[in-house]
């Protein structure tokens, strides 16, 4: 019971430092006697500066942290994963044909061919077809071997 009177008055004293200390104390503190409202209001006063401080301290943290991070194309400001670099550093050199998952040029097999004859067929550039994609591209893999 005591307990949980104590809980009470340090919270009401807490959002009465919160709140700028204005107004008249809470009605619990209030009643209490000099010396313990003195003490209550210097705790949680105490408490919410460390509180204040460790938000700001946060705060900065998460700034530095920010400013710190290194450039990235993606769009959702994460860092970009090998793949990712793949795929930008290809449409920054200016192919514009199709890219796997992995960030690789598409140039050959099935899957390019169908992308080539869609492509052709609403009227696009399909050279990167016909020609070496500047940049990484993976090793055709022999997957017709028996």
């Amino acid at each position: 019971m005591a307990r949980a009177h104590a809980g009470r008055l340090a919270a009401a004293a807490l959002e009465w430092v919160a709140d700028g200390s204005n107004g008249p104390l809470p009605a619990e503190i209030r009643e209490l006697s000099t010396r313990d409202q003195v003490a209550i209001i210097r705790a949680a006063a105490a408490t919410g500066n460390a509180a204040r401080a460790a938000a700001e301290r946060a705060s900065c943290t998460t700034e530095k942290e920010h400013s710190m991070s290194t450039e990235t194309r993606r769009i959702d400001g994460r860092p970009e994963t090998d793949a990712d670099r793949r795929f930008f550093d290809l449409r920054e050199s200016g192919y514009t044909g199709p890219i796997d998952q992995d960030g690789y040029a598409v140039t050959s097999g099935p899957d390019a061919a169908i992308l080539r004859d869609l492509a052709q067929r609403r009227g696009e550039d399909t050279s990167w077809w016909d020609t070496e994609p500047p940049g990484p591209h993976r090793a055709e893999e022999d997957t017709d071997a028996a």
